[in-house]
């Protein structure tokens, strides 16, 4: 009985946050009639407004500190705000007031001084995405020093990342030339500034150096130190870097030439290069014309790895990764975009991931009508084939064609064999399909594609099966290297003469392996990785004419089953 008189003498408030509300209205009237304020604010204009100091207290750190601490100002009612601008000071009251304002876009700059003297993060952070809509080549370099000065560390990192991936347009700007010489050296010291080649980057501090020559020649030796000579073309370096004035005039300079001379005509000196600073390459967008492998599967799984390699310093780079990990992916390049067609993440995958090297971004394309892995692609005529490989009913012989024009997967005629773990390359126009298995047993087998007539023929077969070889056009010959014959993994090599119709011994590779990627570089076959009873790392390099494979760098990751390319950015 006496519980229930209790609940009788409750009654039911309204929402908190609606008193809430309701309470910040109040004091916001009470502030803008002057009620209750306990100090009043002026600036250098004349003007001036009341407020309390509560609020200001609670919204700001910087008046906390002021009414809180021993300061002079903690029991005066009148107080100066120096080198604030009254209409910024009006907004920031109000921000504190009601927790939201609109942004003066046209005050914005002088909004953000403002509130990181009085310590609003809110304020700072709204305020840099805004201006984060607004950047362009000639603005972004003077929004990275005010994201500096106001100590907002992602801002200046978006406005730094955009002048990189925009540096040709930039160097045009007002403000790279007005630019102090360390914050120059730190924008051309970055790996990812997206230009077409270094000489570009050459040219930029060249023009940076004149624009102010008497204060800056003493800089020239510095800003060098940035740029990567070694890596503009042998015909630049002789007729523009050789022949510059302003840099034969000083010695660190000379050295930095001859440090690019002994690079470019040197190559067995340079492992004694790596550890300058200018022999390592930029990866502007994060691939390009470089060997490029995607995937596969290692000893701990399915991989989502990239990695690059660049024979100029022998060395492979780890890019980002794929949205998910696969293995038994194709991959090819075509009009400067790289493709990652099917493969397994966790069951067999028809999707089809693309990168434009020259925007440096995914970019979203159709699927393949089957899912695929084990398959094999290849470009012919502005065309992606992707050809056999196991799907969900078993090993397949069909083969779907891509136009990126249309962005649209058709069905051509199939292989004659069913086929997968098989090579595909292209040469004549023709379109090869090379041993494989066909899900009974291993193939040496070879058929061909002629595009003019729609239909797969027999080619010359191979000496003897393989499954999983790589298979890469060098020159006017097909190489197939590797494999797996049921027994050994193959270490020999055979070349096919369209010309003779026949296939020719080649030098073996020093190592036994399947599952590799076979690829054409600079006039000379790559083999990486693959499996021989362990995953393999290695990477071995014939060059065209020679009779024996050379070592290469390993891999980052030992591997097996990964799509290989070579992109070209053009």
């Amino acid at each position: 009985m006496e519980e229930a008189v209790l609940k009788d003498a409750y009654f039911r408030l309204s929402p908190v946050t609606d008193r809430a509300a309701g309470i910040v209205a109040g004091l916001r009237r009470m502030q803008q009639t002057g009620e209750l304020c306990d100090v009043t604010f002026s600036t250098e204009c004349g003007s001036s407004v009341s407020v309390h100091k509560a609020i200001m207290a609670a919204a700001s750190p910087y008046f906390r500190a002021l009414f809180a601490s021993d300061m002079a100002e903690k029991n005066q009612d009148q107080i100066l705000l120096k080198e604030i601008d009254f209409n910024v000071l009006q907004f920031i009251i109000a921000f504190a007031y009601n927790s939201q304002a609109a942004l003066p876009k046209d005050r914005v700059q002088a909004l953000l001084f403002g509130a990181d003297l009085f310590q609003i993060l809110d304020i700072v952070e709204a305020c840099c995405k805004f201006l984060t809509t607004q950047m362009k080549p000639s603005n972004c370099l003077g929004f990275a020093a005010l994201a500096e000065l106001h100590h907002c560390k992602w801002f200046q990192e978006t406005c730094t990342e955009y002048a990189l991936k925009h540096y040709e347009e930039v160097v045009c700007t007002e403000e790279f030339l007005s630019l102090p010489c360390d914050q120059l050296k730190q924008l051309i010291s970055r790996d990812e500034i997206r230009v077409s080649s270094e000489e570009t980057v050459y040219n930029s501090v060249l023009q940076w150096v004149y624009y102010d020559l008497p204060s800056r020649k003493e800089m020239v030796a510095s800003v060098m130190s940035c740029v990567r000579l070694p890596f503009v073309s042998t015909d630049f370096l002789a007729n523009h870097v050789e022949q510059e004035d302003l840099l034969l005039s000083e010695q660190v300079c000379k050295n930095y030439i001859q440090e690019a001379v002994l690079y470019k005509f040197s190559p067995e000196k340079r492992p004694n290069l790596r550890n300058s600073p200018r022999t390592r390459p930029r990866i502007p967008s994060g691939l390009q014309d470089a060997i490029v492998a995607i995937g596969g599967m290692s000893r701990g799984g399915p991989l989502s790895t990239i990695e690059q390699f660049d024979s100029t310093t022998d060395t492979w780079v780890t890019l980002a990764d794929l949205s998910s990990p696969r293995y038994g992916v194709a991959a090819c390049c075509l009009d400067g975009c790289l493709y990652t067609i099917g493969g397994c993440v966790n069951e067999l995958s028809e999707s089809v991931q693309c990168y434009n090297l020259s925007k440096g971004q995914w970019i979203p394309v159709n699927s393949m009508h089957f899912s695929r892995r084990y398959h094999r692609c290849a470009v012919l005529y502005g065309l992606i084939y992707s050809v056999g490989g196991q799907n969900s009913v078993g090993v397949s012989s069909s083969v779907e064609r891509y136009d990126p024009t249309t962005d649209a997967w058709t069905f051509v005629q199939p292989m004659m064999e069913a086929r997968s773990y098989h090579g595909l390359t292209e040469l004549g126009g023709l379109l090869f399909a090379i041993g494989g298995h066909n899900g009974h047993s291993r193939l040496k087998s070879a058929e061909f594609y002629d595009p003019s007539v729609n239909r797969w023929k027999s080619a010359c077969p191979l000496n003897a099966p393989r499954s999983v070889p790589g298979v890469q056009r060098l020159g006017g010959s097909i190489y197939v290297a590797g494999g797996f014959d049921g027994k050994v993994f193959l270490d020999s090599v055979e070349c096919y003469d369209i010309e003779l119709d026949k296939w020719l011994p080649c030098p073996g590779l020093n190592r036994g392996r399947c599952a590799l990627g076979l690829v054409s570089y600079e006039g000379c076959l790559y083999a990486c990785g693959g499996f021989d009873g362990s995953f393999v790392k290695s990477v071995e390099r014939l060059t065209l004419g020679a009779d024996v494979w050379e070592p290469c760098t390993d891999m980052t990751v030992a591997k097996a089953h990964f799509g290989i390319t070579c992109t070209w950015s053009n």
